[in-house]
């Protein structure tokens, strides 16, 4: 059905595609209670385990980051005052550190184009505003149909 080569068959496919629109709606409305059900099933769920990981969670994170912090300069010292024995910092069976990096943006006009992201909302935005009338170095705006069904 997707060649149409009159006006019977645009006519013909209008009124497959409301009858299949129909059918859509139909499914959705027979299952919309039961998926209804199961979400408000589900969200209570997770929000009860929320509300009982809470403190362990919070207590966790405090627990790292004075450990982390405590190795960070027991290693540093140690470093610092030349000793090249064994470490005061024990290796415990399930502790482990990883060193990560991380960024502080400075002076965003000097960042380097390969680090700089497109904002792809923020373009269909302004050219939904702009109906694409306003030229945008770079960009070449486009318009297209789609047809739409209820």
């Amino acid at each position: 059905m997707s060649e149409i080569e009159s006006v019977a068959g645009y006519i013909k496919s209008a009124d497959f595609l409301m009858s299949n629109k129909s059918s859509q709606k139909n499914i959705k409305a027979l299952y919309e209670g039961s998926k209804k059900q199961a979400y408000d099933k589900h969200k209570a769920i997770t929000t009860e385990e929320k509300a009982q990981l809470k403190t362990l969670i919070e207590v966790e994170k405090k627990l790292k980051v004075g450990m982390a912090g405590w190795r960070n300069k027991i290693l540093a010292d140690e470093i610092a005052s030349g000793f090249e024995g064994v470490s005061a910092v024990p290796d415990i069976p399930g502790i482990k550190f990883r060193e990560y990096w991380h960024y502080e943006l400075v002076d965003v006009s000097a960042v380097p184009a390969k680090f700089l992201i497109v904002d792809d909302q923020a373009i269909k935005d302004f050219a939904r505003s702009t109906r694409g009338n306003i030229d945008v170095a770079g960009i070449k705006f486009i318009k297209k149909t789609e047809l739409a069904s209820s």
